[in-house]
């Protein structure tokens, strides 16, 4: 940096020299401009809506375009053409013979099974309880009072236990803070 401060001030005292000299007046340094952040945010955001808007011209571009539809023609493209009938059977089919009506037998009901609550299931992280609000961690899930998890709902959090209830069954899961 002192060099190149030196070499300033050498420049800087011959160009005073050379003035006094001529007699003309020392050719004066005017600082840089400094430059609007904001010219710099508008270029930003206009590199970002071209690149936005070449990604999309791409993507849509691979995308597989839909098979055409093909329609056919129904009326002939003479009009002096006139329809005709579907020329008659000469032979009539054979008779169908009854099927034997099958048994209807009634539908098979499957019930699920009433699942024990199982304390093992659940996994009770923590507790927060302030004067409005009750929240469990329970199986990395947050939840309040009313919500379900597994199938069963929270029905009370304490601030050491969150009680759950599914069908008729009850139980209750604490932190083991005492």
């Amino acid at each position: 940096m002192s060099i190149i401060n030196d070499a300033l001030k050498k420049t800087e005292q011959s160009l005073k020299q050379n003035a006094l000299t001529t007699g003309s007046k020392p050719a004066q340094v005017t600082p840089a401009k400094k430059k609007n952040p904001l010219l710099y945010i508008l270029i930003i955001i206009a590199v970002y809506f071209c690149a936005n808007f070449f990604i999309k011209m791409f993507t849509r571009a691979t995308q597989p375009k839909p098979a055409p539809i093909i329609l056919t023609q129904t009326e002939p493209l003479n009009p002096e053409i006139k329809k005709t009938a579907p020329p008659a059977p000469t032979t009539l089919p054979a008779p169908v013979e009854p099927v034997a009506q099958a048994s209807v037998e009634q539908p098979l009901i499957i019930t699920p099974e009433k699942v024990k609550l199982n304390p093992e299931d659940f996994t009770l992280s923590g507790i927060f309880v302030s004067h409005a609000e009750k929240y469990a961690l329970l199986n990395n899930q947050i939840l309040r009072e009313g919500e379900k998890i597994k199938g069963a709902t929270v029905s009370a959090i304490t601030p050491n236990s969150v009680q759950l209830i599914k069908d008729d069954q009850s139980i209750v899961i604490s932190t083991g803070n005492k």
